[in-house]
């Protein structure tokens, strides 16, 4: 970090070794953390809330999934294609990484939870980040809490949204630095869990490459069930 002539080197030093590199077209800075292995036909994928870094693998908690799922792999395939080429455009299933586009699925999941609370029925969304300040997700949650959702939201850090009714807010702070990104939208007949790199920050919504990771695995939801509710 903030040593350019360094990333260069490791670059150099990879092309020697026979990696091939790919390094970004655009401005976007690329923020996700993940990992497309491929042997013949089969494909791995491991996507990531926090860095590939050893010091703070030892001192932060996020959470880590490594995966065989055909959606989230061929996903995954198409996010590296797209950070090699701007132009590209694909169609996704499982993670959204598109810069602006996960300010979009985020406020389409909120208005699915304004439209059952609307009826006068139970809707909850979970939001574990680091920080909050992007104006139009804080408006939205706003809106939202008006009309009957209840959030619960953990932010460790800068935290620009208000104490309202049906909103709570609290920060865990422990042994460890807590910097997982989790996204949880539950009603009676639903509930989707996302993992992600981003905060809900303008610079990670608008001017990152980040990743959202839809959860669909039953037994994967269930663990992040259990790690939400020992935060509260």
């Amino acid at each position: 970090r903030f040593s350019e002539e360094t990333n260069y080197k490791v670059i150099d030093k990879l092309k020697t070794a026979g990696v091939n590199i790919i390094l970004p077209t655009h401005d976007y800075k690329v923020h996700c953390k993940a990992m497309l292995i491929v042997r013949g036909k089969k494909m791995f994928a491991h996507i990531g809330t926090g860095n590939y870094n050893e010091k703070t693998a030892e001192l932060y908690t996020d959470l880590s999934l490594l995966t065989s799922s055909k959606s989230i792999c061929k996903d995954l395939k198409r996010v590296f294609k797209m950070i090699e080429d701007k132009k590209y455009k694909g169609d996704y299933d499982s993670i959204v990484a598109q810069p602006g586009k996960i300010r979009d699925t985020l406020i389409k999941e909120i208005d699915e939870l304004i439209k059952v609370a609307s009826k006068n029925k139970k809707a909850v969304a979970e939001i574990k980040v680091n920080a909050i300040a992007d104006e139009t997700i804080i408006n939205k949650i706003y809106e939202a809490a008006s009309k009957g959702v209840k959030f619960k939201i953990i932010c460790r850090g800068a935290c620009v949204i208000q104490r309202r009714k049906n909103i709570k807010i609290c920060s865990i702070v422990g042994r460890y630095l807590e910097h997982s990104r989790i996204y949880r939208f539950k009603t009676k007949k639903s509930d989707t869990i996302y993992i992600s790199s981003a905060d809900l920050l303008t610079r990670n919504l608008e001017r990152r490459v980040e990743m959202l990771c839809r959860i669909d695995s039953e037994e994967t939801k269930e663990k992040i069930r259990m790690i939400l509710k020992a935060y509260y």
